[in-house]
């Protein structure tokens, strides 16, 4: 049995939530191009932050593997791109302006 901490288990309780509602069904019965579709929308339509992509796809993959006891083999979902931070220098500049 996996113990989540509760903020995580909220985060991936609303991922599985929000995943059904785009769907109109249950989270088990959604196939593989429907989560695509879905990661899809939350990168391009929304615009979700990279890191609220990352926790629903946790929490979707946590489902699927713990819960449903499913192998997970959607490896290729959209994500946002990382940003690239600022260099030090470029921080130094930004502190003396």
């Amino acid at each position: 049995m996996h113990v989540l901490a509760v903020k995580i288990e909220k985060s991936y309780l609303l991922a599985l939530s929000q995943l059904a509602s785009h769907y109109n069904k249950s989270p088990g019965l959604i196939n593989e191009d429907e989560m695509r579709g879905n990661f899809q929308f939350l990168k391009n339509k929304k615009p979700a932050s990279r890191c609220i992509c990352t926790i629903n796809l946790c929490g979707i993959k946590f489902f699927f593997q713990h819960i449903l006891g499913r192998e997970w083999n959607t490896y290729e979902l959209a994500r946002p791109e990382k940003r690239n931070s600022r260099s030090s220098s470029e921080w130094l500049k930004y502190a003396e302006s």
